[in-house]
């Protein structure tokens, strides 16, 4: 039956996967299945091609500082929770990839514990220490993609005139993309939302300022970030720089564009409603920023605050205490309240 398989495979350029080939089996008269086409393809070695890109969860550093194995690779216990192992893996959706991280009790084989998410993202921690090992004339790029949620070609499309530090606001009217042989152009944001004036938080608004002073030109049309000579820096430059930075930090699995991911979810963290994110983002519809909402445990108990307020049984009585007073009419089946 291998030879059944090998030559559709071989005569379709290698291009077959196991759907394909059992289908071609079966069309030369071959009773096979599914499981056993994967089987033989497993035994002869070959399969299908596939557009999908293959995602990592772990990158081994042979120089990074290992952990010591304290259970001496001996994953057998009598009673549970005495031992849990962990690990990290990712599976695809028609909305994009999504990360699991899990804690799993080894004696029981049950998962005590888990989390979720659509990007491998920072912490606090990670983004000080990523914006620590970047050189000192691309740490803007770590801050202006965390705290102000640019993508990569809008921050390398700054201008000096897109920079109000009076107002403390940014403009982003222009992007900078990377062809394929490593040459880069100039273009307008592919939608109206991208097109945008946002605010800066005060600290990258000091950073900015200093940024300026440094490595800009003069002039209104000079770019943020460039290389040392004064020009556009390059993707390889940008990549380098970026590598050696995420490995520094202990987070070689960070893409620059996880940070931005980062800087949105602590954005609607803080209360930050869709249309918000939108802005901020440059998202020209809600499900692209709705993925940011995610609930975290603080804005939870905010929110458990403000309705043990709305239960109480002096209802107005809590209103009284924020300034609020709200009445009830039985009439019109609503409830007004007024400052």
């Amino acid at each position: 039956m291998g030879a059944v398989l090998m030559a559709p495979w071989l005569a379709t350029y290698a291009v077959y996967g196991k759907r394909k080939l059992r289908k071609a089996a079966r069309r030369a008269g071959h009773d096979i299945g599914r499981e056993q086409t994967a089987r033989i393809m497993r035994q002869l070695g070959i399969r299908g091609a596939s557009r999908a890109k293959e995602r990592f969860t772990t990158h081994p550093d042979a120089s990074a500082l290992r952990a010591p194995d304290l259970v001496k690779r001996n994953f057998i216990t009598d009673r549970p929770d005495v031992l849990w192992v962990c690990d990290v893996t990712h599976c695809s959706r028609w909305s994009g990839v999504i990360y699991v991280a899990f804690v799993t009790d080894v004696f029981s084989r049950r998962i005590v514990g888990w989390k979720a998410s659509r990007s491998m993202t920072a912490d606090h921690e990670d983004v000080g220490n990523l914006h620590a090992s970047m050189p000192e004339r691309l740490q803007i790029v770590v801050s202006l993609a965390t705290w102000c949620q640019l993508r990569r070609g809008e921050i390398l499309g700054l201008r000096r005139s897109d920079v109000d530090l009076a107002n403390s606001s940014l403009r982003i009217e222009q992007s900078r993309v990377f062809l394929s042989d490593e040459s880069s152009i100039v273009k307008s944001p592919k939608t109206r939302a991208g097109r945008r004036v946002i605010a800066i938080p005060r600290t990258v608004s000091d950073e900015l300022e200093e940024h300026m002073a440094r490595y800009v030109a003069k002039d209104p049309d000079a770019l943020l970030v460039t290389n040392t000579r004064g020009v556009p820096v390059s993707s390889r430059m940008l990549q380098g720089a970026w590598n050696r930075a995420r490995t520094a930090a202990g987070r070689p699995d960070l893409h620059l564009h996880d940070i931005r991911h980062t800087g949105l979810t602590l954005a609607a963290a803080t209360g930050a409603t869709t249309a918000e994110l939108m802005h901020r983002a440059g998202h020209a519809s809600p499900e692209a920023a709705l993925k940011y909402q995610h609930a975290t445990r603080g804005r939870d108990q905010l929110l458990a605050d403000a309705l043990d307020t709305l239960g109480s049984s002096d209802f107005n009585g809590g209103f009284a205490a924020a300034g609020h007073r709200c009445e009830v009419d039985e009439g019109a089946s609503r409830l007004s309240c007024e400052t």
